[in-house]
């Protein structure tokens, strides 16, 4: 079982789906809930078969195109301009990318 609170904007909008299609507010609720888990599952599967690259961050998960660079590579750089920002450096920033592009590049990662 599982209890929640929605805002009432929400609440009014599977309320009135619930009814369109004969289900009790729960019901909607479990089918709302599946179709967001099987769409997670099937856009995650359709990323990887792509070539894209799941990358965490502190505020989630992105998923890296092919193209980008190592998500090893742009993960440090995303870190380190928020540090150079924390810092009040952001001309910082700059030297960091070329530092980055040239570790990189002695590591034979992608650009």
């Amino acid at each position: 079982m599982i209890a929640i609170r929605v805002h009432q904007p929400t609440y009014d909008k599977i309320k009135e789906a619930a009814a369109k299609e004969q289900l009790s507010i729960s019901e909607e609720a479990e089918r709302r809930l599946q179709r967001s888990i099987d769409w997670d599952e099937n856009f995650e599967g359709a990323l990887r078969q792509k070539g894209y690259l799941p990358m965490p961050l502190d505020q989630g998960r992105i998923w890296v195109p092919p193209e980008m660079p190592s998500p090893f590579i742009l993960r440090i750089s995303v870190d380190a301009a928020a540090i150079a920002n924390e810092m009040g450096c952001p001309g910082l920033q700059p030297l960091i990318d070329q530092a980055l592009k040239n570790l990189g590049e002695k590591r034979g990662l992608r650009p």
